[in-house]
Order: C-alpha cells, then sequence, then structure tokens
C-alpha cells in the first residue's frame, strides 16, 4: 500500500446514488498505520482537562489543566493545543498552543488568521485577544514518562460568556496527532467586569 508507516490518516467519506446525487461528509475517522520495522508506531492521545464542566467567571483567572499523552514519551510530543470556543474552529475563541520543541506558549488571534505571543511558561509575559489572554507567569508545563501536562492560566472577557467546549489536540515529532477532541463544556458567567 501506500500508506506512510508510522503516520495518521483521516478519512471522511460521502455516498453518490445512482442518480448522481452526493451525500454529505460522514464523521471522520482516523486510522494510525503501525510500523513493521520493528520500531514502536507513536499513539499520541487527549487524556483529560480539569475542570471539564461548571462555571467559569468572566473577568477572572482560570486554571486549565490539560494532559497528554505519547507513547513513546512525552518529550517526542511537538505541540499540545486547547481551545475554549462555542465550536471547533481556529477564530472567535481561546485557542493555545504550547509548542514542546521550543518551550514556548502562544494564543491565535481572534480572526484565526496567526499565532500571538511565543514565551516560555512561566515568563512575565501576557498573551491576550479579543476573547481572553492567558498567563504564561501562571502557565506551567510538567512531563513525567509518557504524560504531558500543561496548566493554562486564562482570563475570558466578558464579552465571551457564555457555553464554551473544551477541545485538545497533540502533535508528536513524528507527525502523528491525536484528532481534535470535545473533552468537556463549560459556563463562561459574566458576574464580573474585565
Amino acid at each position: 500500500n501506500n500508506l506512510t508507516e508510522g503516520q495518521t490518516y483521516y478519512f471522511a467519506l460521502t455516498a453518490v446514488d445512482t442518480s448522481g446525487n452526493e451525500s454529505g461528509y460522514s464523521q471522520e475517522v482516523s486510522k494510525s498505520i503501525a510500523s513493521t520495522s520493528g520500531d514502536q508506531a507513536t499513539v499520541v492521545a487527549n487524556v483529560s482537562v480539569s475542570p471539564s464542566s461548571g462555571s467559569v467567571v468572566a473577568g477572572s483567572r482560570q486554571a486549565f489543566e490539560a494532559v497528554y499523552e505519547c507513547s513513546t514519551g512525552a518529550p517526542k510530543l511537538k505541540a499540545v493545543f486547547f481551545m475554549l470556543n462555542k465550536k471547533l474552529r481556529k477564530s472567535k475563541g481561546i485557542y493555545l498552543k504550547y509548542n514542546a520543541a521550543d518551550n514556548k506558549i502562544y494564543l491565535r488571534t481572534s480572526s484565526g488568521k496567526r499565532w500571538k505571543g511565543g514565551y516560555a511558561p512561566g515568563s512575565n509575559n501576557v498573551i491576550e485577544n479579543k476573547n481572553g489572554r492567558v498567563y504564561c507567569a501562571a502557565t506551567s508545563v510538567q512531563q513525567n514518562g509518557t504524560t504531558l501536562r500543561v496548566t493554562w492560566m486564562v482570563k475570558p472577557f466578558k464579552d465571551f460568556a457564555g457555553t464554551r467546549n473544551l477541545y485538545m489536540k497533540a502533535k508528536a515529532l513524528d507527525g502523528t496527532t491525536s484528532n481534535w477532541e470535545k473533552m468537556g463544556t463549560v459556563s463562561i458567567t459574566n458576574n464580573t467586569s474585565n
């Protein structure tokens, strides 16, 4: 076959009837191709986020602890992603990335067109878009065996109030990725001002 070992492939299908009418896309599925060379295939997973439900007060800092796993060891993770948004999209949310390769934190612009920041966890920097900010000084990263734990310190703004889903994704150095996965839902309440 023409599929590369150690890669994850994503598939969505449509059906066409005899009249040529095409259905919408099916739900996306993925398949990781195991290595046959004796090397261990990399499996990346989104483990958990805490809190995964409840209320968050707009204008207040909230820690979200996101746990990711890589079967070949946490140092093999290239980047991990965390998003608060109504739905899975790059824009209109609080979309964060920790780039493990350079130990930097990034926040996607509200338009979703580019990354802002590039600061180390623990550094005295704040990254902000129209929906909220991330405090680098209070954001921490811990590696333990196959687990990478990022505690994101986020402040959602009052205009970002509402029901927000929590999404996670991880990517290994060899290109293997987890799917984006909805890990919970929080209600951002507007009890205080920014």
